[in-house]
């Protein structure tokens, strides 16, 4: 049995770099004092040790802390559970539930990790079919009773069946839920499927024809939900209560929303991407299939240890080995399960989820075979230390598959601060944009929300400790930089061009100026603020960088590049990010 759990406190050395990257992170983060075998308390170590590194290390830097990595992120509090040997070996909490209450994450700390949330759905649904209570394959309208779904000529004839609403291939809109805050009504589940106030996003409907493609929908998970509670006649947290979470063993769980008063001082609190609590503490997740469910590290790796058995035939405490089979199994894409995403890394399988609420962000990835895995929680909107973990428990436990690299040591050259200067600016390539920034005398590399220290091996070469490839800086005749090329060790990735802004006119900015609409409902206002346009999607207004007269990007996200369609006047919004496109029409 483990010993009662200790804190430690873990002061935080000073961090050369942005200060808006660890300017709100606390100065004494408690660290929990694991007492396991010699063994693994030195895999913890390493664990600890690696995160953070991909392929570099910089010759003389000493090993990371996960308190450091914590602060560079601005993550209040972390949970892990690393599964090796179908057993949990170790888990280890860091940081704080709440910081203002000074409350340290503990093993019984339980966090609101959204979508993880449609794994365990799944097996709710999955247990009413190998009951006999459904059928996967058969229309949805068959076992639908206080409500029914309405097709349409968008459907094109064709019926949802429950496997595609569990797939995301149901071809139906509402890709996910903001969640209810103090002072907001509450909807009722009828509201949220019809789209009617106080419900935040629209009426789930098709949007393509079922069956036809992969379209991520937390809207058609809200359907299972009804499902589930017409056929079994109990409320969805009670029947989810007593038919998976109980007989999983996963005691620290639950989807009841609001959570219970008695439960308060037990929940995380959720906080932004840079270290503000949310309001309210944390969202209300009345869409409990698809985002509502409070859980921690220990169990979710148990769900992970039962699903990993249970594809061997050697535990079937809620599904069958055929029924974790077929759940396991891809549909229209083999990336897709029912409830998971699969990942093929060089022939070995892993089921994984991510997810992430208003202030959480979480993952669970495990390996189809060999019992190997990790569940990673966070009460943060910053999820880059996520993957960090995930990559270290992979290269300590050497999952096979996954990358086995030892960070090459690298000795490193400070260029002058006027070359540096000379390297700031926006870098695009496709949609990707990337920005360089002095802050403090150093370079830093903006991708996305990743902010991160560059290190240069020569005056026009660098690479970040955080990625795996290499970059370098190219000029044109004249010495005047043009952008920055990247290679890993297996591939080119192309050219980034420094970017030209481009000025817009006062009328043109106040043509486009105006109220916009996203597919879920969410509402954006473009307005004009002197010489510049800004956006607004509720988080405060975000400075338009425009490289063509109707092309932009954002400072605050750089993942897509924004386009305004129009002919005579402005109709709407085309976001593209990598292979994803948004649309935002205008309201008239």
């Amino acid at each position: 049995m483990k010993p009662k759990t200790v804190y430690t406190i873990a002061l935080i050395a000073a961090i050369a770099g942005p200060v808006r990257v660890i300017a709100q992170a606390p100065d004494r983060i408690p660290v929990e004092k694991t007492h396991y075998s010699p063994a693994v308390e030195q895999q913890i170590k390493q664990v600890e040790e690696q995160t953070g590194f991909v392929k570099f290390a910089v010759a003389g830097l000493p090993p990371r802390t996960m308190p450091e990595r914590m602060a560079y992120y601005k993550i209040k509090g972390l949970s892990i559970a690393v599964v090796h040997d179908y057993k949990i070996v170790w888990t280890k909490n860091y940081g704080w539930a709440d910081e203002l209450e000074r409350r340290p994450v503990t093993g019984n700390t339980r966090f609101e990790p959204g979508s993880i949330s449609k794994s365990l759905n799944a097996l709710g649904v999955l247990r009413l079919a190998q009951e006999g209570k459904l059928d996967l394959d058969t229309d949805i309208n068959t076992y639908l009773r206080s409500w029914t779904f309405s097709y349409d000529s968008v459907s094109a004839g064709r019926k949802i069946t429950t496997a595609q609403l569990l797939s995301h291939t149901a071809g139906l809109n509402v890709h996910g839920f903001p969640g209810y805050f103090p002072g907001d009504s509450l909807p009722t589940l009828r509201d949220i499927l019809n789209g009617q106030p106080p419900a935040k996003t629209r009426k789930v409907a098709s949007i393509m024809p079922p069956g036809t493609a992969f379209q991520y929908s937390g809207g058609g998970t809200m359907i299972t939900q009804q499902m589930i509670a017409d056929i079994t006649g109990q409320a969805y947290d009670a029947y989810m209560q007593k038919a998976i979470l109980k007989p999983l063993g996963m005691n620290h769980s639950f989807f009841t929303q609001p959570p219970p008063a008695k439960l308060q001082s037990l929940l995380a609190t959720g906080y932004d991407a840079s270290g503000n609590t949310m309001r309210g503490k944390y969202p209300i997740l009345l869409e409990q299939a698809a985002g509502g469910l409070w859980t921690t590290a220990a169990d979710l790796a148990t769900f992970m240890i039962e699903t990993q058995l249970s594809l061997k035939g050697q535990s079937n405490k809620v599904l069958s080995a055929a029924m974790t089979k077929r759940m396991l199994s891809g549909t229209i894409d083999s990336a897709i399960g029912l409830g998971v995403f699969i990942e093929n890394r060089d022939g070995h399988k892993y089921f994984t989820h991510s997810a992430g609420n208003q202030g959480f962000r979480g993952n669970y990835t495990g390996s189809f075979e060999g019992g190997n895995g990790v569940v990673v929680l966070i009460n943060s909107d910053n999820d880059g230390l996520i993957q960090e973990v995930i990559r270290s428990v992979a290269r300590v436990y050497r999952w096979e598959g996954m990358p086995q690299v030892t960070p090459v040591v690298r000795d490193t050259v400070r260029p002058s601060l006027s070359l540096l200067q000379q390297y700031t600016g926006d870098y695009l390539q496709g949609t990707t944009v990337v920005r360089l920034f002095l802050e403090n005398k150093e370079l830093w590399y903006k991708a996305g929300d990743q902010v991160m220290k560059v290190y240069f091996s020569a005056s026009n070469r660098f690479f970040n400790l955080e990625s795996e490839s290499e970059k370098e800086l190219y000029a044109d005749k004249d010495g005047q930089i043009k952008g920055i090329s990247r290679k890993t060790a297996t591939q080119d990735l192309g050219k980034m061009e420094k970017t030209v802004p481009v000025t817009l006119s006062p009328e043109q900015m106040d043509r486009y100026a105006g109220a916009y609409i996203e597919e879920d409902g969410s509402q954006v206002a473009i307005s004009r603020s002197g010489n510049n346009l800004t956006m607004n999607a509720g988080g405060g207004p975000m400075y338009m960088n425009f490289i063509s007269d109707q092309a932009f990007y954002l400072a605050e996200d750089f993942g897509a590049v924004y386009k305004f369609n129009s002919t005579s006047e402005v109709e709407g919004i085309t976001a593209q990010k990598n292979d994803q496109r948004k649309v935002l029409l205008r309201v008239k």
